[in-house]
């Protein structure tokens, strides 16, 4: 959806603002950020927010300002910060957009027919797909707003058809070089569960599911303090359970929703459960357990040991698929799966 300019409302930095004042030709409605008390905006219609979601006096300034706005509450937010997006969500926003989406946005004075252009990476245009239903889905969790289930599906179909144009390999390289955090290791599951259905011979439907439900599987840790999501060192207990309830808070948001099919709204809730009933949240066993839903764990245990974080560099791809050999010899993961997944993992070795 597009917003025409006379109808904009800018909530900006004073170093922003000139920006703003440059870039329009039209009027805009531009509220500066001051050393004064901030006004109380009264409106219906779009206000877009670019303040800096880390600086205090910001988003006081925004909260202040937005008290009584009624109308839809749009945040620039410029690079990828999960504490910058969180708190944008805890002030309302309608929806989060990067710089290079503005264009979109705001219609220009002058309509044009855009020529066809091809996309020259369709490993970065799916990422960034991606990337910006993860936002929404993580700010709808955040906020209890609703998600759009066919949305999420359609970017599983645009990263499957990605990863079978430039393969596994180069999608997951494109993911690592533009992302980081829990966006990242959301990115990297559904990739590797894609190419793992791919491996495994999936029919269409099921390789669908697999990558919708990667996306979200890890939702509910929208509910889970920043400060513990990026901890580096070992979780106490109560940490412990704290994180572990994402699955559930997960579930329970898309089934309240009525969102997703059940099929996938129990790969998010059991993503997390072995074999041998020594998982969360359920404790659930063997036949419990459906195939897809193994296989979603499968991905989810490689994908957190190949990622990259600040506090800890990633395996090497051979020595994560032993790790889910010496899992499955335990009897936590499906050995029969985890050797269908291999071919995904020596695709990765390549790069050693």
């Amino acid at each position: 959806m597009t917003v025409r300019r006379a109808e904009l409302t800018v909530l900006a930095s004073e170093s922003r603002a000139e920006a703003w004042t440059t870039a329009t030709r039209e009027t805009i409605r531009l509220v500066v950020l001051g050393t004064g008390p901030a006004p109380r905006l009264v409106g219906k219609g779009p206000l877009l927010v670019d303040l800096d979601m880390l600086a205090p006096d910001h988003v006081r300034f925004a909260k202040q300002a937005l008290s009584a706005w009624r109308g839809e509450r749009i945040f620039l937010l410029r690079g990828v910060n999960r504490l910058a997006e969180a708190q944008a969500a805890a002030l309302g926003a309608s929806r989060i957009v990067r710089p290079s989406e503005l264009a979109a946005l705001i219609a220009p004075p002058v309509r044009t027919a855009p020529k066809p252009v091809e996309d020259p990476s369709p490993a970065l245009g799916s990422v960034d797909r991606g990337m910006r239903a993860l936002e929404s889905s993580f700010a709808g969790m955040a906020t209890g707003a609703t998600i759009d289930p066919a949305a999420i599906l359609e970017t599983g179909r645009a990263m499957i058809g990605a990863i079978e144009t430039v393969g596994i390999l180069h999608w997951l390289d494109t993911v690592r070089d533009h992302h980081s955090g829990t966006y990242q290791h959301c990115l990297l599951v559904t990739g590797l569960a894609i190419a793992f259905a791919r491996a495994a011979g999936l029919a269409e439907p099921d390789a669908l599911s697999l990558a919708a439900a990667g996306l979200v599987h890890d939702i509910g840790k929208a509910r889970v303090p920043l400060a513990l999501l990026d901890k580096p060192g070992r979780l106490s207990l109560e940490e412990r359970l704290i994180m572990q309830a994402h699955a559930v808070h997960g579930s329970l948001y898309l089934q309240r929703q009525d969102a997703f099919t059940p099929e996938i709204r129990d790969m998010v809730r059991h993503h997390h459960e072995y074999l041998d009933g020594s998982g969360y949240p359920d404790r659930l066993v063997a036949d419990q357990i459906p195939t897809l839903t193994r296989m979603l764990t499968i991905a989810d245990v490689f994908g957190a040991m190949v990622e990259k974080r600040a506090y800890k560099h990633p395996v090497p791809p051979m020595e994560a698929y032993a790790a889910l050999v010496g899992l499955a010899r335990q009897g936590k993961l499906d050995a029969a799966l985890v050797d269908a997944f291999r071919p995904v993992a020596e695709s990765l070795a390549v790069q050693g």
